[in-house]
């Protein structure tokens, strides 16, 4: 019976170690494998790696023990190879542990190790399922993710589109002001041109008159003499064309400024301007007002008495003798007759004639700065929060505005909208009131070295001078009026002074006599005529 159990054992046998199915020659313990003689051989010959293997012949084999039956019996001890080593992940009895295996992770037998297989496939089984279910959920929100992120991009694209819109919007309406500012610019030419025009037409129709006299010999001999005069004065006064000529090259001196890149801007419209007269006066100037249009009268305060006028030609005079006290400032009405402010509280119209009468407001800090409208109103600031206004005989004010600054000048336009500015006070400002009181645009000096000051224009335009304390520089805008709106229109080059605003309190004031054509005065006893390109 064991021979017979013999053959079938030696017939069941085939080589594991290679795919030729060959007859078995030895098993080896360590490698769990029956060798043919082939693979027996090379298993010898690799010394460096199987020298200290277990190698068995196929003859010494216990046969029950090793039967396919039996597949867990040692073939070198003959003991079940009940333990199993995870280090070596082979099948080994206790003597291979003792032997070979010391040290190594075992598992006490086969049927805990089949159990804790069992296990760990149930648990990753479980995990597998737990974890399919987590990333299905996973995807689920993927989706939803990018349902929310096409939602967010979308609203910002509609806030780069309306951001746009607005933005182009505002470029139209940047576009549409800078070519109001142009036509404006044209049509103040136009006018100046026109009075040209007038005036020289008025010297032709006069010449043609007293020539066609003179020729048909109507005039008496006194007469004749008379005419003749005239018409030499005619015949030998300046032409205007030299004026008409620098209009056309103010005109080709206005410049388009782009504006920077990075700025939602356009740009603006700069123009020049220079000195064409200047004046050392005996006083310092604290008051000023256009008696022509190419005159001012200047008044210096507490320091004299009276005033001079100043010409475009260089002429210089006394105009206002005055033996009752100082002229602090002054304006003219339509009539020319001079409305002279005397202190903080009182003004005088017609100081020198017999029907001289005053007005009189609220004590100021400052003495009265005065301005005057075409209907023969006269605005009044001494640096309370108030702006007055006088009219006629009446010597009290006629309103009485109240304003949340306290100006130190004050312009007016001939529609009764009023800019009074707080000059060389800071923080220094300009604002814009209606007749009523309301406000409009307000400009605040960058810091509190530098005074703002205005001046308005025959056509209602604003001029706002930015200086600095101890600088020579002469900084202009000029800005049309929208309602109470200030209007940027034009940008004057920087103009350097020949003399540095360094004298405290810093206090400038200047006056258009034509929209062309500023004079400016500053303490440091100068009077500047200034012309503008534009």
């Amino acid at each position: 019976m064991a021979e017979n159990d013999r053959e079938t054992f030696d017939q069941d046998l085939v080589c594991t170690s290679c795919n030729d199915n060959s007859e078995v020659l030895s098993f080896c313990s360590d490698c769990d494998v029956y060798m043919c003689e082939r693979c027996h051989s090379g298993h010898k010959q690799m010394r460096f790696l199987f020298a200290k293997h277990h190698v068995t012949s196929i003859n010494d084999l216990n046969t029950v023990s090793h039967h396919r039956g039996d597949r867990y019996a040692c073939a070198v001890h003959q003991h079940n190879k009940d333990l199993f080593c995870e280090t070596c992940t082979i099948h080994v009895c206790p003597k291979c542990v003792v032997i070979n295996h010391r040290g190594h992770q075992l598992i006490q037998n086969q049927e805990d190790f089949e159990k804790d297989i069992g296990q760990k496939i149930d648990d990753i089984n479980l995990k597998c399922n737990q974890e399919k279910d987590h990333l299905k959920k996973n995807i689920q929100h993927i989706e939803q993710v990018r349902q929310d992120v096409h939602e967010i991009i979308k609203d910002l694209e509609d806030v780069i589109t309306k951001e746009h819109e607005q933005k182009i919007g505002y470029l139209v309406e940047n576009q549409a002001t800078l070519v109001e500012n142009v036509r404006s610019l044209e049509i103040g030419f136009d006018e100046e041109l026109d009075k040209l025009k007038a005036t020289q037409g008025k010297r032709v129709k006069m010449m043609s008159s007293w020539l066609s006299s003179v020729m048909i010999g109507r005039l008496n001999n006194l007469v004749w003499r008379m005419v003749y005069g005239d018409l030499e004065k005619l015949l030998i006064e300046t032409n205007d064309t030299t004026r008409v000529d620098r209009m056309k090259q103010a005109a080709k001196s206005i410049q388009f400024c782009s504006a920077d890149e990075r700025l939602l801007d356009h740009g603006h419209l700069q123009a020049g301007m220079h000195i064409v007269r200047e004046f050392k006066v005996p006083a310092d100037i604290w008051g000023m007002a256009a008696l022509s249009l190419d005159t001012v009268v200047a008044v210096s305060g507490g320091k004299g008495k009276g005033s001079y006028s100043f010409s475009l030609s260089g002429q210089e005079q006394s105009h206002l003798a005055s033996s009752k006290g100082s002229v602090h400032d002054l304006t003219f009405l339509t009539d020319g007759k001079p409305v002279v402010s005397r202190s903080c509280s009182t003004c005088c119209v017609c100081p020198n004639d017999d029907t001289c009468f005053e007005y009189t407001c609220k004590q100021g800090e400052w003495d009265l700065r005065l301005c005057s409208d075409q209907s023969d109103n006269v605005y009044a600031v001494n640096k309370n929060p108030e702006i007055y206004i006088f009219q006629g005989s009446n010597s009290n004010p006629q309103r009485v505005i109240p304003i949340g600054n306290k100006p130190i000048q004050i312009s007016v336009t001939k529609t009764g909208v009023m800019i009074p500015s707080t000059g060389s006070q800071t923080p220094s400002t300009v604002h814009v009131y209606d007749i009523e009181g309301h406000l409009g645009s307000t400009l605040t000096a960058v810091d509190d070295s530098e005074y703002l000051y205005t001046a308005v224009d025959s056509y209602d335009r604003v001029l706002v001078a930015r200086v600095n304390r101890g600088s020579h520089m002469l900084r202009l805008i000029r800005y049309r009026l929208k309602g109470l709106q200030l209007m940027q229109q034009i940008t004057f080059r920087d103009l350097k002074l020949p003399h540095r605003i360094d004298q405290p309190p810093y206090f400038c004031y200047m006056v258009l006599v034509t929209p062309l054509m500023l004079a400016f005065a500053s303490l440091g006893k100068r009077l500047y005529f200034i012309e503008l390109d534009a």
